[in-house]
């Protein structure tokens, strides 16, 4: 009983000083982030930004990391559905298959729009079915 009572307590113990790690990283970079908006705020900064477009660039990059940062630690996300690189694989191959049929096309009106059913084999079955034997 008291090895579970002690381990329960060792853990919500290991949680509590984690969250509290976690609100005070959170302060850091919304401090850091108002020093950065503070800093950008007088005439000198704004005239050397207006003459040098890359003078800022290190602090937007800086920015953008506090953003991310606070982002993951004020909101972390439970990522559900299928990783980003798979959905976009699968929109490259729905990209490719339509420009395929658009070559298709292309070819077929280049051909001459023939109405008879092509027997070179320029256009898939599917097409041929759907252009010349239409079921009404």
């Amino acid at each position: 009983m008291k090895s579970e009572e002690s381990a329960k307590k060792a853990a919500e113990a290991t949680r509590k000083a984690a969250n509290d790690k976690r609100i005070a990283r959170i302060a850091e970079l919304k401090q850091m982030r108002e020093s950065i908006f503070k800093s950008r705020d007088n005439p000198v900064f704004m005239k050397e930004l207006a003459t040098n477009p890359g003078f800022a660039k290190d602090g937007n990059e800086g920015l953008a990391n506090i953003e991310a940062e606070l982002r993951s630690l004020e909101k972390p996300s439970k990522r559900i559905g299928p990783p980003v690189r798979d959905t976009v694989d699968e929109l490259k191959a729905e990209n490719a298959r339509i420009q395929r049929e658009y070559q298709r096309e292309w070819e077929w009106q280049m051909s001459g729009c023939q109405t008879t059913p092509p027997s070179d084999g320029l256009l898939p079955p599917e097409i041929t079915e759907r252009r010349f034997f239409r079921k009404e």
